[in-house]
């Protein structure tokens, strides 16, 4: 049921932040591979998946199913 969960907070999000943390968790990039990839600086492909993280989070916590979403 969890990784339903997750999975469909994932999906809710934005599509450059589902891009942004497939490239850093699914295909395990490193913030300077990401901002060459988005074609940004690093400290931007940084600060954008900080944001992303945190949408995933929040989106988490209003399910209402997760105390505290921080595993990540």
């Amino acid at each position: 049921l969890r990784k339903k969960i997750f999975a469909l907070c994932l999906s809710e999000l934005k599509t450059d932040c589902m891009q942004i943390l497939k490239l850093a968790y699914w295909e395990n990039k490193n913030p300077e591979q990401i901002a060459e990839v988005l074609k940004t600086s690093n400290a931007n492909a940084r600060q954008r998946k900080t944001r992303c993280l945190e949408a995933l989070r929040k989106k988490m916590r209003d399910t209402g199913i997760f105390d505290q979403a921080t595993n990540f």
